[in-house]
């Protein structure tokens, strides 16, 4: 559905349901590299938000990084206009999407490490 704004300067609003949302963002990968650290704790990234998170181990660290993500993405969507308007963080916009649309931390997890090396 089309929400179309009277006053001219205003853009239109889209209604999308949440299987067309998932199709739409199907496209979009996350790619987490884990990589060992000299004093032995493991650190993750994931490419695509430039974020890093470190933890003892491989598990304590990707739940550092979806604590990370989650936070992000909800201060992205709380505060769009900050984000849109930042070339280094607009193309961030369809991954947190896709955080979001999971239902909890495990379903994050699940996605996030669907193309982990």
């Amino acid at each position: 559905m089309i929400i179309e704004r009277r006053k001219q300067n205003e853009s239109r609003t889209f209604l999308l349901n949440e299987k067309l949302v998932q199709q739409l963002l199907q496209s979009y990968s996350f790619t987490i590299v884990a990589f060992p650290e000299e004093d032995g704790s493991i650190t993750v990234c994931v490419d695509e938000l430039e974020l890093y998170a470190n933890g003892k181990n491989k598990e304590t660290a990707v739940e550092n990084l979806i604590e990370d993500i989650l936070e992000y993405a909800i201060d992205f969507f709380g505060h769009p206009e900050r984000y849109l308007k930042a070339p280094n963080r607009r193309h961030h916009f369809p991954y947190l999407l896709k955080v979001l649309m999971c239902k909890n931390s495990d379903q994050i997890k699940q996605m996030l490490m669907g193309d982990a090396k």
